[in-house]
């Protein structure tokens, strides 16, 4: 018999083991669910946020309010988890400029 307390430190070192490759994959996919699976599996992995946030603007060209909002979040998170990665940076940059000038 396993004891419930077995059970999840177990489930616990499965995921330590793998979840940070099952991470990679989904950020490699680089699609909006994608994405999202990422950032569920780990809130602190800043490309994932920011590649989310870069997601969201170039789905959506004709971006509603809510949906610009949450890529702003998403870049700005991404942005304080890792603030001297480059790539995070300019995808920061690129999502800033477009919530100065939203398309009309």
């Amino acid at each position: 018999m396993v004891l419930r307390g077995q059970r999840d430190a177990h489930d616990i070192a499965l995921f330590k083991r793998h979840g940070a490759r099952v991470c990679e994959r989904r950020i490699e996919e680089n699609t909006r669910e994608s994405l999202q699976e990422a950032t569920l599996l780990s809130s602190t992995n800043a490309l994932a946020f920011a590649l989310l946030a870069q997601q969201l603007v170039a789905t959506n060209q004709a971006m509603g309010a809510e949906a610009l909002k949450d890529a702003e979040w998403f870049s700005r998170y991404a942005t304080n988890l890792a603030p001297t990665d480059p790539e995070i940076r300019l995808i920061r940059e690129s999502i800033a400029q477009r919530v100065a000038k939203p398309a009309k």
